[in-house]
């Protein structure tokens, strides 16, 4: 905000507040990812390949980089199925809103909702990958391989 000030300058408060929390919601999504990969790569180097990987094809197939209606039918359904998808759609409503009442800001609230799910899906699935993998190394522990005489 403090960068691009004089761009912002004539905008709508509200629409700043609207892009500040899609972006908040899209950072707990790339948290969740983060934590969820952290499990399974301990490398830091392949965690930074890994990352620059995943990020790219998200941005790619949420159309971040290329405009959606320039990809295949095929390829904007299968969008659909990623966090990046319902943050451009979320960051284009935004955008596009001339007026602010229930049914302008619903597709933002679903796109809102969407980010949210994902966030809390992965979420809950890193926290069960970690408790898995606590409960290996605790019950590896305690076996013994001594031969006792």
């Amino acid at each position: 905000y403090l960068v691009s000030r004089p761009a912002l300058a004539g905008a709508d408060g509200r629409l700043i507040g609207l892009l500040f929390a899609n972006s908040f919601l899209y950072t707990l999504v790339a948290l969740s990812i983060a934590m969820l990969l952290n499990y399974f790569i301990a490398n830091p180097n392949t965690q930074n390949a890994i990352a620059n990987f995943l990020s790219l094809a998200l941005s790619f197939l949420g159309g971040a980089f290329v405009p959606l209606e320039f990809l295949s039918e095929g390829l904007r359904t299968a969008s659909r199925f990623t966090p990046v998808y319902w943050y451009s759609e979320a960051v284009s409503s935004i955008c596009d809103l001339t007026l602010i009442n229930k049914e302008t800001l619903a597709p933002i609230w679903r796109s809102f909702a969407m980010e949210l799910a994902f966030s809390a899906a992965i979420l809950c699935l890193a926290l069960a990958v970690g408790r898995s993998q606590n409960k290996a190394e605790k019950s590896f522990g305690s076996i013994r391989t001594e031969i006792e005489m």
